[in-house]
């Protein structure tokens, strides 16, 4: 794919490294730390499930969330979007239905935490680092493959009217459009800060969060 979210945040992190991309939770990131993050994550994502196209996204804290998402999408692969305020059965459920064989976690999704035991006991955990490089590896952007427009982008679950989670397939070119609406309606340029409240697992808070970024 000649550009997306992956992409966008490669870009950005080459021509404007020093602007700030994203403040939260007392973190704040410029384009070159985040790309930097991307890169280092998506490297061991690649060799921790070199064959496994889904990985389940399980990250609380909004940051890490996102530096895992777009390391998922870095590496061509599909980010399956999970609730972590869903009951173990409906994760399991939403699980099954994606055929999910690998999941991204974060300390809080795991440490001292039986309301996810069940569902994470059944699936390949990959933990978020605890401290992150300062430095960028020597990474050749070869090393990543590349996602065409009509390939699977993730798969995101809403429980709509009915409260019983339901998977949305996503293609790359369907949430770059999304994307783009947004910036549009939205004015959004360079110089825009949004605020995002709402958890990144529901649509809208993460297209407005990717709507910034890219």
């Amino acid at each position: 794919m000649q550009f997306g979210v992956s992409e966008a945040v490669a870009h950005w992190g080459l021509y404007r490294k020093e602007a700030i991309a994203l403040v939260c939770d007392g973190v704040k990131l410029n384009y070159g730390e985040l790309n930097c993050r991307v890169d280092f994550l998506a490297a061991d994502l690649s060799r921790a499930f070199p064959s496994i196209n889904r990985v389940g996204l399980l990250v609380s804290r909004k940051p890490d969330f996102l530096i895992s998402l777009i390391a998922i999408l870095r590496c061509a692969k599909s980010a399956v979007l999970l609730n972590q305020f869903l009951t173990t059965d409906d994760l399991r459920a939403s699980g099954e239905d994606a055929s999910l064989e690998a999941v991204i976690v974060d300390s809080a999704s795991q440490e001292g935490s039986s309301y996810h035991e069940g569902f994470l006991s059944e699936l390949q955990c990959f933990q978020i680092p605890r401290t992150w490089p300062t430095q960028p590896r020597t990474i050749s952007t070869a090393q990543f493959p590349t996602a065409a427009p009509t390939d699977e982008w993730g798969v995101f679950y809403s429980s709509g009217t009915t409260g019983i989670p339901k998977g949305i397939v996503r293609d790359h070119y369907s949430v770059v459009t999304e994307i783009l609406g947004w910036c549009f309606e939205l004015g959004l340029s360079s110089r825009t800060y949004f605020y995002i409240g709402r958890p990144l697992f529901y649509t809208g808070g993460l297209l407005f969060a990717l709507s910034e970024l890219s």
